[in-house]
């Protein structure tokens, strides 16, 4: 084809001609000099010029001012030297004022021109030039072009945004290697950059070679999705507190993971701080419940305390009228029959009833001695005054001689007195004149609370354990749980109606308990409305033995 295209204008073979038209490449094929000897049909479609009009004539004579300089010097290398070169319409001004496919010339097309020495034997030196429409490639490459500035892009966007964050991450192998890492992990974990590139993730938190043993994809896909707080390692041997998380990386068939270190040396600090403050306010919370306690303690103490004064105090008013009460009587009883032996106002015939009238001063005057004794008493123990005399005494013997002072008031109130006091008693270390206080006293009780044809027992034994028990049990009324404690205390007197009719100071009971106390015993008292009462004095033990080593 390009040998006929040296012809002459006219003599070429129309075959060639044919083939170069048909082909959708333009050719151009110019003389030594320049000139035009072939114009195919692609290149007169896109230049509008014949080629019977183009053959014979230099390309800027057709085109005057329109040919690009690049092509210009592209021709006379080639015609001059036999180089060879190839253009680019993307990187030069179109070669020639080319049309696109469709005839339109306001949107020209891209050309590939290459330009191009043609010599055959002895036949001077041509050029060709070759023009190719790579509008399409053109547009590919520049939509590649933008896909990977785009790419860039998204690449430098997430590169300064893993640069910028706070957290150390992690692009790791499969094996746990590390293939990457940012430089907030490189300052984390003490290295210079690209430091951590290739170090097993085991070397900077080794405890997690304990969780899978050396699976380590297994160890690493238990930590997806979860916050997990393990003890890392910097390059200078330091430890820190971290928080670790990993996600997954698909897009390919290795297996890849990412994975997140958080310094959370600062937040266990402030945890630590928290539970110190949270113990001390506990302390504090314990401390200020201990002192609420202590003061409701003693706010309680203290009202116990007023409640006794009160009590104290109305138990003394009330001990003070009957006390009036118990020492005017006799004393109103010593005075009228004095009076009236003074006076004789029965005159002298009947001088026996003024025997009788001694007889009731006599009385009465014991009577009150007894209860000045009583106080005396009472007052001594409350004093820590008052001192026993231990002296071996007779029991039995004791026991029989209250009964008999007791007779006259059990006769009066209608009253059996029966003695259980046997013989083989062994002696006792006591005060006699207490322990017949004692009895003398707790008879009365007896005799005072017991309803006519009813009946006082005085009893006396050894236990099993070598006690000696004194026993007074009546018929009487008897008291209920309130009534005997309130009878216990100093100046205190049951409040039934069957009690409260009869006279005392209430000293009794509580003078009782107060002086086996001072012996070392214990008064123990049994009773229940209805049922009588049993009052039981029980001496130590050591107190029989000792006498009996005496008496040996």
């Amino acid at each position: 084809m390009f040998e006929s295209a040296s012809d002459p204008p006219g003599s070429g073979s129309s075959s060639c001609l044919t083939m170069a038209d048909l082909i959708e490449v333009g050719i151009i094929v110019l003389t030594e000099d320049g000139c035009i000897a072939l114009w195919n049909e692609w290149i007169a479609r896109r230049t509008g010029v014949a080629p019977a009009s183009a053959t014979g004539r230099r390309l800027h004579e057709l085109f005057p001012g329109q040919v690009s300089q690049a092509l210009l010097v592209a021709i006379d290398e080639c015609l001059n030297h036999g180089r060879s070169r190839s253009l680019s319409a993307s990187l030069h001004r179109a070669p020639l004022p080319l049309r696109s496919a469709f005839g339109d010339a306001a949107d020209p097309p891209e050309h590939g021109i290459l330009v191009r020495s043609v010599k055959r034997a002895e036949r001077p030196r041509r050029c060709l030039i070759q023009i190719t429409d790579v509008s399409s490639a053109a547009a590919r490459e520049r939509a590649l072009r933008e896909q990977v500035r785009a790419k860039q892009a998204a690449v430098a966007r997430l590169t300064g945004l893993l640069e910028s964050s706070m957290d150390g991450i992690l692009q790791l192998h499969s094996d746990g290697t590390i293939l990457s890492a940012n430089r907030a992990a490189e300052r984390l974990f003490g290295r210079v950059p690209g430091g951590l590139n290739g170090q097993p993730l085991v070397s900077l938190i080794p405890s997690l070679a304990c969780v899978h043993g050396s699976d380590m994809v297994a160890t690493i896909r238990s930590l997806i999705g979860r916050r997990q707080e393990h003890l890392a390692w910097r390059a200078d041997g330091s430890v820190f507190p971290s928080e670790l998380s990993v996600s997954e990386i698909g897009g390919d068939a290795v297996h890849r993971f990412s994975a997140f270190v958080r310094d959370i040396s600062q937040r266990k600090m402030f945890e630590r701080e928290l539970e110190d403050n949270n113990a001390r306010l506990a302390q504090q919370t314990h401390a200020l419940a201990a002192v609420a306690d202590r003061l409701e303690r003693s706010l309680r103490q203290a009202e116990h305390m007023r409640v006794q004064a009160e009590t104290a105090n109305q138990t003394k008013t009330n001990f003070l009228a009957m006390m009036s009460h118990e020492l005017r009587t006799p004393l109103n009883a010593i005075l009228g029959f004095a009076e009236m032996i003074e006076n004789r106002i029965f005159g002298d015939k009947d001088a026996d009833i003024y025997a009788t009238y001694g007889q009731y001063i006599r009385k009465s005057g014991a009577h009150l001695l007894s209860l000045v004794n009583d106080l005396l008493d009472l007052a001594k123990i409350e004093a820590g005054k008052m001192t026993i005399r231990r002296d071996p005494i007779d029991i039995r013997y004791l026991g029989l001689a209250c009964l008999a002072l007791m007779q006259g008031q059990a006769r009066e109130r209608e009253v059996e007195l029966v003695a259980m006091l046997p013989e083989s008693l062994a002696p006792l270390l006591a005060d006699e004149r207490l322990v017949k206080q004692m009895m003398l006293n707790l008879l009365s009780n007896a005799i005072k609370f017991t309803l006519p044809r009813g009946r006082v027992v005085l009893g006396a034994e050894v236990d099993m354990h070598g006690a000696t028990t004194v026993t007074v049990h009546d018929s009487g009324v008897g008291m209920n749980a309130e009534d005997l404690a309130r009878a216990l205390e100093p100046f205190g007197q049951a409040n039934d109606l069957l009690v409260r009719h009869h006279q005392g100071t209430g000293l009794g009971l509580p003078l009782v308990r107060s002086l086996m106390e001072l012996h070392g015993g214990e008064l123990d008292i049994r009773t229940a409305p209805g049922q009588g009462t049993t009052a039981r004095l029980r001496f130590p033990p050591n107190q029989v033995v000792a006498v009996q080593r005496v008496a040996g």
